[in-house]
């Protein structure tokens, strides 16, 4: 049984990305700076088990997913903000903060879910402290006091969930599955790469540009359907505002930087509600159409 197309494009993008990574140009410029050519070791890792999960078909029993894709964001945002972190640890050689934050998303993914909250909590209590928010240094790696508290929130929403959820039959194949995790943490790894490409802009820009050139993600299927835009409040940026799907159990927060995102949404007219801890309240409709995903701003006024 063959890659599904949302698979097939996939992989298709990241090995023309993996290809252009592996020039010798390209090499000789990220070789130099510690953070980027992490990120594109554990990019090229998860290429590889990529190769290897999609030679693999094997059917899974039915599993609960009304919370799937909640805990599926958790893993991904905390994730990306401990190997920032790492990153950043390596530099400062600050080997307690490395060993503190030495974490992956596979962990977070199996973790249950009785679990994942203590440790978000335990982990920002003990590692994202005002000192790190104010060094100059961490600053430049995004992780931000706003971002952290919309995971926790993020985190307390899904602690909400447990034990409310409910079964439904899963036709996918165990390797699917998999294939579909480690999609998501090859963007993770390319997030990564952005958020510390930019030390490259003035030497070399003819390498951030074939970058940005081969990192395309292709818009396909339910994986790249859904809404995304800023949420704003008379005009003014409004991070941390809630945002639910009605009649879905899709929700998310606007991130420090008033952007949100929902994705792995069916084709269909649906209406998002969004309120800030203010109380300000709007519903608006909208559209999810194939392979796309809808731009919609917020406006809470």
């Amino acid at each position: 049984m063959p890659l599904n197309n949302d698979q097939g494009h996939e992989m298709e993008r990241d090995l023309t990305l993996d290809s252009f990574l592996d020039e010798q140009e390209s090499i000789a410029v990220y070789d130099t700076y510690f953070p980027f050519k992490r990120a594109v070791t554990s990019f090229k890792g998860h290429c590889t088990e990529f190769t290897v999960e999609s030679k693999k078909k094997n059917k899974s029993k039915a599993g609960t997913v009304s919370k799937t894709s909640l805990k599926k964001e958790l893993a991904k945002d905390f994730g990306l903000c401990l190997s920032l972190t790492k990153d950043y640890a390596i530099i400062k050689k600050n080997v307690a903060l490395e060993t503190s934050v030495d974490f992956t998303v596979y962990k977070i993914y199996r973790m249950k879910g009785i679990n994942i909250l203590s440790f978000i909590t335990n982990t920002v209590d003990t590692v994202f402290t005002t000192a790190l928010y104010a060094d100059v240094d961490f600053i430049k790696y995004n992780v931000t006091k706003l971002k952290i508290d919309a995971i926790v929130a993020k985190a307390i929403d899904y602690n909400s969930k447990i034990g409310k959820t409910t079964q439904t039959g899963n036709t996918s194949s165990t390797a699917n599955t998999q294939i579909d995790k480690i999609i998501d943490l090859i963007h993770i790894d390319i997030e990564s790469m952005e958020n510390t490409i930019g030390v490259f802009a003035d030497e070399h820009p003819e390498f951030i540009d074939g970058f940005n050139k081969n990192k395309v993600i292709y818009k396909t299927g339910v994986h790249h359907q859904g809404v995304q835009g800023k949420v704003y409040k008379n005009n003014v940026l409004a991070p941390e505002a809630f945002i639910r799907i009605v009649d879905t159990d899709k929700t998310t927060t606007s991130d420090a930087l008033a952007v949100y995102k929902i994705i792995y949404m069916k084709v269909g007219h649906y209406t998002i509600e969004c309120k800030n801890a203010s109380g300000d309240y709007t519903k608006v409709e909208f559209d999810v159409t194939p392979r796309n995903i809808t731009n919609l701003d917020i406006h809470l006024d």
